[in-house]
């Protein structure tokens, strides 16, 4: 469930496998009325039919962690993807990553990056 306080508090935010598919999405329900708000898929570039997690940002994009594959991902409510991060040793997969917030790393970028 979409906690209080982000874009959609109180809706629930689903990672679907999609195996019958072929394709995974990221659906976004209201409880209430079982209607589907919003959903994000790519057919053809995200497919995980094991692992994945999904997260609601303050700014109301989504933060999706496709774990299989080691790749992390931001969309915006229009599925434009923001950022993305591919680990570049596929003989691992990254479980449930997290974002944290620049200013908690700020004692150790250089001035440049801040």
């Amino acid at each position: 469930m979409i906690p209080e306080g982000l874009p959609g508090a109180g809706n629930i935010l689903i990672f679907d496998n999609g195996s019958d598919r072929k394709f995974t999405r990221v659906i976004e329900i209201n409880p209430i009325t079982k209607k589907t708000i919003w959903s994000y898929s790519d057919p053809g570039n995200f497919f995980n039919p094991y692992a994945g997690s999904q997260k609601r940002l303050k700014n109301s994009d989504t933060y999706i962690s496709d774990d299989e594959s080691s790749k992390a991902f931001i969309v915006d409510k229009k599925g434009r993807i923001k950022w993305r991060y591919k680990d570049s040793n596929s003989t691992r997969s990254v479980k449930r990553p997290t974002i944290y917030p620049r200013k908690d790393f700020a004692h150790c970028l250089s001035k440049e990056s801040k």
